[in-house]
């Protein structure tokens, strides 16, 4: 089947050519632009808008309305974006506020023409006044040499977009959230009536606007959806803006964005998709942007108690997580009950081929059986946090975290264990423990107060119908602990057509104030100032894939790409440090862990070891920013939630395996080139468990 008629156009038709002389030789007014689509000359016949002042127009945009001049669109092709709220009126406004366009009627324009977020069923057009893709125009079509420009400047078009999307976002959330009576509506993906098939993107797309899916396992309450929908209309609005200037469909690239609240997403171009499980916060591009670059151990509880619901939970847990991590990240697995074993002595960065590994180890070698010795388990974290730095390679040398998975006590444990955890995770580079309690009836005295003496959160999972939402968490300890603004680039595979595409992400944080001043303009300057318990409470994440732009094999084909490629490493590795105070880490437990699971000593006086604060918890749209010590918060708590759900799915398995087949267990897989793999703690194996429990 060939590409949707509006991917391509080169010619005019002749009976248009005829019909537009007709209209001119009869004196009908036609406005600017090319002659196979010229630009409308009044919103006559075509929309009906209200005005409160004469000579302008109302624009309404969530919870806002902004006044544009009554020409705004019509007849003349010029910047009639430019200066204008709420995209165009700050400093760093997107490239495509400057560049001319008209609106133009669908029957007489041969072009693409994307429909308007302003005026229901309005279209627009770049291109018939001229505009045209950024990199074509500073490097030809070619992609010649052009000494105007070198090609990281296409790094700064795109994140300069990226900017605007998120200032957009921060600047009208307090708006939309204070404004319950605002609703808004979006093409929803699942039923997207547009959508053409494309053999190009080998499935139904429309590339007129953005489609919206909610998550369909999400809980989230009416207002929370409500919120999501009028921030992805701004989104949208953005995303249909630059793809009208930028985008050449015959190149597939995408623009997209998850948000933390609930896992909505939206994206253009629109889709005919709509599946049955999936979460943004899950996807590398996502936590890439929203947490930067860490070593992460996940250690996973196999003893026998965790036979059952807590081994799948574990399980699925560890999975979830390996689903996050890209190659800017390093990681290892731990299974452990009587004694411990490792996925790897040192950690592994994280490449497609390693997490696939990992997987695949996780369904091997984690069961169910045996005892839940503690010490074993954190002496293996340890040993390979110990033999992991700088020097070998196998470090981001920024954020360590445990993540730390376990249905209950230990077999062995003392009060001196406590203070040699906490002297060996400072010792190791101010590690962050992470804790899950898996399963119903979990005893969380010993998992809590590890994470709080170790600028962790403990967090408790009864049912799986709660592991996605306390997964995802994870992003809300680690996100204060970078600094805002930070451009996150990432290279990947569309699953769909099998393109190598590349993506720049940046995270969006919830306002301090009304103030309208965003995170990338020092709007969160000043958290954790004196004893400040105020946080960076993250939004979600949005992304720009550069093939929008320019083709992936273009550029790498340049002789220029070696500069392109350092700055995109660089800014992809950036470990920019923050460093949180007690109250802020307070602020965190109190908001990322339903009960609360707030610390003694850390807030006030009336709280209690396993209390709820005295105040009253904020709503979705007023919760406290999030924050975590820089170096100690963030790896300690990715690592900790690592640990607890390699923990958990390495019992579960052990545990199901030996109770249906009981016979021995495995060996676990020794360390061998290119990837370090087990290597069991005193040289032995992991607990026996029966063959069959994994795929």
């Amino acid at each position: 089947m060939p590409p949707h008629p509006h991917d391509h156009h080169t010619a005019v038709a002749p009976a248009l050519i005829v019909f537009l002389t007709q209209l001119a030789a009869a004196g009908v007014a036609r406005g600017e632009g090319s002659a196979s689509c010229p630009c409308i000359t009044s919103f006559a016949g075509f929309y009906t808008h209200t005005s409160t002042v004469a000579g302008t127009i109302d624009v309404k945009l969530g919870a806002a309305t902004y006044r544009y001049p009554a020409e705004y669109g019509v007849t003349n092709c010029t910047s009639h974006d430019k200066g204008l709220a709420p995209y165009c009126n700050v400093a760093d406004s997107p490239e495509w506020c400057a560049a001319k366009w008209c609106y133009v009627d669908p029957k007489t324009c041969n072009y693409p023409a994307p429909l308007s977020s302003y005026f229901k069923g309005m279209r627009y057009s770049y291109k018939t006044c001229g505009a045209s893709n950024t990199f074509d125009s500073w490097f030809g079509a070619n992609a010649a040499a052009s000494g105007a420009h070198a090609l990281t400047d296409i790094a700064d078009v795109v994140e300069g977009y990226l900017h605007s999307i998120t200032n957009v976002m921060e600047s009208n959330y307090l708006e939309i959230a204070n404004t319950p009576s605002v609703t808004c509506t979006l093409p929803e993906a699942c039923s997207c009536k547009e959508c053409k098939k494309n053999d190009i993107w080998k499935q139904a797309i429309d590339v007129q606007t953005a489609t919206f899916w909610q998550r369909p396992s999400s809980s989230s309450s009416a207002d929370v959806l409500r919120m999501d929908k009028c921030l992805a209309s701004f989104i949208s609005d953005s995303f249909t803006h630059v793809a009208a200037k930028e985008a050449n469909t015959s190149n597939i690239g995408y623009a997209y964005s998850g948000s933390q609240a609930n896992g909505n997403y939206v994206q253009w171009p629109g889709t005919d998709w709509c599946p049955s499980s999936w979460d943004p916060r899950f996807r590398p591009w996502y936590a890439t942007a929203a947490s930067g670059p860490k070593d992460v151990v996940i250690v996973l509880d196999t003893s026998g108690s965790m036979s059952g619901q807590p081994e799948k939970m574990a399980r699925d847990a560890a999975k979830a997580v390996l689903k996050t991590l890209t190659d800017a990240d390093f990681v290892t697995l731990i299974g452990f009950s009587g004694s411990a074993y490792s996925y790897s002595s040192l950690l592994q960065r994280a490449t497609d081929s390693t997490l696939s590994d990992m997987n695949d180890w996780i369904e091997t070698n984690i069961g169910a059986n045996g005892g839940t010795n503690f010490r074993q388990a954190f002496q293996r974290v340890w040993q390979i946090f110990a033999s992991t730095d700088a020097t070998t390679g196998h470090s981001t040398n920024c954020k360590r975290v445990v993540l730390f998975l376990s249905d209950g006590k230990p077999s062995e444990w003392s009060e001196d264990d406590y203070k040699i955890q906490a002297d060996l995770a400072k010792a190791n580079g101010n590690v962050h423990i992470l804790t899950y309690g898996l399963g119903s009836g979990v005893d969380t005295s010993i998992l809590k107060r590890l994470a709080c003496e170790n600028l962790g959160v403990a967090y408790l999972v009864p049912q799986p119908a709660q592991l996605a939402n306390t997964m995802a968490a994870y992003y809300k300890v680690l996100a204060p602990m970078q600094s805002p603004c930070q451009t996150r680039w990432i290279e990947y595979t569309d699953v769909i057509s099998g393109t190598r595409l590349l993506g720049a992400c940046l995270a969006a944080y919830v306002p301090q104030n009304s103030s309208g001043i965003t995170s990338c303009q020092g709007g969160l300057s000043g958290l954790g100032d004196n004893g400040d318990s105020r946080i960076p409470d993250l939004i979600g994440v949005s992304c720009i894939d550069l093939n929008m732009l320019v083709k992936l094999e273009v550029i790498k084909a340049r002789p220029d790409w070696s500069s392109f490629e350092a700055r995109l490493r660089k800014e992809r590795t950036a470990c920019p440090r923050v460093t949180l105070n007690k109250a802020q880490m307070q602020t965190i437990r109190r908001t990322a862990v339903n009960p609360p699971m707030v610390c003694p000593g850390d807030s006030d006086a009336n709280d209690a070891i396993n209390g709820v604060p005295n105040e009253p918890p904020p709503s979705a749209h007023q919760r406290p920013v999030q924050t975590i010590e820089e170096d100690e918060l963030g790896i300690g708590v990715l690592i900790a939630i690592i640990a607890i759900v390699s923990s958990v799915v390495v019992v579960v398995t052990l545990l199901v395996v030996k109770l249906f087949c009981g016979r021995p267990a495995p060996v676990p897989k020794r360390e061998q080139a290119p990837v370090a793999l087990a290597v069991p703690v005193n040289a032995s194996a992991p607990p026996a468990f029966a063959p069959g429990i994994g795929p």
